[in-house]
């Protein structure tokens, strides 16, 4: 029988506008493709009730929206057969809900951002909060967005590569190095990932500011174990690793997850956000972050994942962009603490968003290639 690969259903899906999410785990050698018939906007804590097989994507703020639920209808790895091609053509298309306009800030208006975020740090109010921007990249749209995923998966084969598309979020895309919880056969696995530096030469030096970020996260990760009586946690770290041309400080957390089983929803809601991408204390640092920041996040800095019977994998949704009419919108962030520089921090984000612009030159490059071929041969 012929069989269909799954780059030809992934770029069905993204012209017809299938709801899909397709991911590749840290160090997996094939990405696995989800489609699902529809979508559901569910709570926090409905996610691990059902006991079934479900792709998720959670926004930043769980208090504004919900989580977007995605049924794995169809699970396609290599390829599949055509009869199975033909059942997911069966599957109504689902056209983007309208888009609210980004903001996308240049220097003076991050400058004057910062300075307010920093103002309420020596204030007091708050101890640290990140700063997020959004960079607007033309070039590339979601035509090209089947050979984006793939070069992706290649540039960065260590981190959790996805994409997703509902017409709830629209069509995001990203390389994250963070897993905010996974739970394997009773095993659960915490990462407090913060602190940033380029990565440059073989030499490592953290300062402190990047170790009282990391501090932070440990130590608010270690309260919330404590708070559903995890206290024999096995802390592995702080150690440094690589993000393609950033380094990060890490610590993981090892448990036994028989103390939350009933509870996995309300640990998951006081895991996320972590401060490694809100701040502290948590509730206020949301809310300085709405007032200072110009744009909304929805997503960024959300989570998303896999949740099967027995199995959840859940990362944070940090180094992504979402694709815009004519474009995408890259999301960067950094941590504000009462030792960050603006400029330092600027020039942070802009390193981080190396990591996809770097991927959108190399699948530009490539499709001028084959555009110049192919003018070669009808010479």
């Amino acid at each position: 029988m012929e069989k269909v690969s799954q780059s030809q259903i992934l770029k069905y899906c993204l012209k017809q506008k299938i709801p899909f999410a397709i991911y590749k785990l840290p160090r997996a050698v094939d990405a696995v493709l989800i489609i699902s018939e529809t979508v559901q906007k569910i709570g926090v804590e409905e996610l691990f009730m059902a006991g079934e097989d479900i792709y998720v994507m959670a926004p930043f703020s769980l208090l504004e929206q919900k989580v977007l639920c995605l049924k794995c209808d169809f699970v396609i790895e290599a390829e599949v057969d055509m009869s199975v091609f033909e059942q997911i053509k069966k599957i109504k298309s689902h056209k983007e809900e309208v888009q609210e306009p980004s903001f996308c800030t240049d220097y003076a208006a991050y400058k004057n951002q910062f300075q307010k975020m920093l103002t309420e740090i020596q204030n007091g109010r708050i101890s640290k909060a990140i700063l997020s921007r959004i960079k607007h990249l033309d070039g590339i749209n979601a035509e090209g967005a089947d050979d984006f995923f793939y070069e992706l998966c290649q540039s960065y084969p260590k981190a959790y590569t996805y994409m997703a598309y509902t017409p709830q979020s629209g069509l995001w895309t990203g390389a994250s190095p963070e897993l905010l919880f996974k739970a394997v056969e009773g095993v659960g696995t915490v990462v407090a990932l913060a602190g940033t530096k380029k990565k440059q030469g073989e030499r490592i030096a953290w300062g402190d500011k990047e170790r009282d970020e990391q501090q932070m996260v440990s130590d608010f990760v270690l309260g919330v174990l404590n708070k559903y009586g995890i206290r024999n946690a096995v802390v592995k770290g702080p150690d440094t690793v690589v993000a393609g041309k950033i380094l990060h400080l890490k610590t993981q957390f090892g448990f036994g997850t028989e103390q939350i089983t009933d509870r996995l929803g309300s640990f998951v809601s006081d895991l996320h956000p972590t401060p490694a991408v809100c701040g502290l204390p948590k509730q206020e640092s949301m809310k300085v972050i709405a007032e200072v920041e110009l744009h909304k996040r929805t997503f960024y800095a959300g989570f998303l994942g896999r949740i099967r019977p027995n199995q959840i994998r859940l990362y944070v949704n940090i180094r992504s962009m979402k694709f815009t009419n004519g474009g995408v919108d890259l999301y960067l962030g950094g941590g504000i603490t009462s030792g960050s520089d603006v400029n330092n921090e600027w020039r942070e984000t802009e390193l981080k968003a190396q990591t996809l612009s770097s991927v959108i030159k190399k699948v530009k490059g490539m499709r001028k290639l084959v555009n110049k071929d192919a003018d070669n041969a009808i010479e």
